[in-house]
């Protein structure tokens, strides 16, 4: 169904499962031995592989970024960042179809992004709502040069 709704698609945890929706990939590369040293995405941006490194410990209570840890599969909003500035347009809608925690709407937000989310799991999504709602409740302080 996310092939026939979206024209591009990031799909986190391919190397779990036995598809090959195309030859494009992210590799997230976590420093984090304790579980996983890396994580792996399609994209459908063509055949580029692009690596990824920022240090996770999405396992812990609180990482060293200071992200909450509120969901098991918890990615940084430094990730979801750095894809949208690598393959993202301005002007598009990003579709997160498995919010989780949230990082991506809090990635969209701070990058001005439209965005719309999805969660089936309902305390994940309670979660992730309170999350980006306390986020955007900051506001946003653009300095410039007087």
């Amino acid at each position: 169904e996310l092939f026939r709704i979206s024209k591009h698609q990031v799909i986190f945890g391919i190397n779990y499962f036995d598809i090959n929706p195309g030859p494009g990939r992210i590799i997230w590369i976590k420093n984090n031995p304790v579980f996983s040293n890396a994580e792996i995405a399609y994209h459908s941006f063509g055949y580029g592989v692009y690596v990824f490194q920022h240090t996770w410990s999405g396992f812990c209570k609180e990482t060293e970024h200071k992200e909450k840890r509120i969901h098991p599969t918890q990615k940084p909003v430094a990730l979801y960042k750095w894809i949208l500035t690598k393959f993202a347009k301005p002007g598009w809608r990003i579709l997160d179809t498995h919010l989780g925690s949230g990082s991506s709407a809090i990635a969209c937000w701070d990058m001005g992004f439209n965005f719309v989310g999805f969660e089936k799991d309902e305390q994940f999504y309670r979660n992730a709502v309170e999350r980006v709602a306390k986020h955007t409740r900051q506001m946003k302080l653009e300095l410039t040069d007087v």
